[in-house]
Formats: C-alpha cells, sequence, structure tokens
C-alpha cells in the first residue's frame, strides 16, 4: 500500500511528522489512518 510504503520510507530518513488534510466526512481515509496507526488531532478550520 502506497501510504504504508511513504510512512517506511520517512521513518528511514529520520523523519518524525507527515502532515496532510483530510475532511471529517472522509470516512474511508481516517478508517485507513486509524489502521496504519496514525493520530489523528481533532482540528477545526473555518473558510468564510
Amino acid at each position: 500500500m502506497l501510504m504504508a510504503e511513504m510512512i517506511r520510507y520517512c521513518k528511514q530518513r529520520g523523519i518524525k511528522e507527515m502532515v496532510g488534510t483530510v475532511l471529517n466526512d472522509n470516512e474511508p481515509m481516517l478508517k485507513l489512518a486509524r489502521h496504519l496507526g496514525l493520530r489523528l488531532p481533532v482540528t477545526l478550520r473555518l473558510t468564510l
């Protein structure tokens, strides 16, 4: 799986953080993130 490969690549190079944006209703991506053991901070972004 591509995301797992990206995580492995970053870990091998000492990268400690990957940043991305996932909409809170994108349940498939949220499920994948949980499956991979990623922490999911709760954030609120308001666009006016």
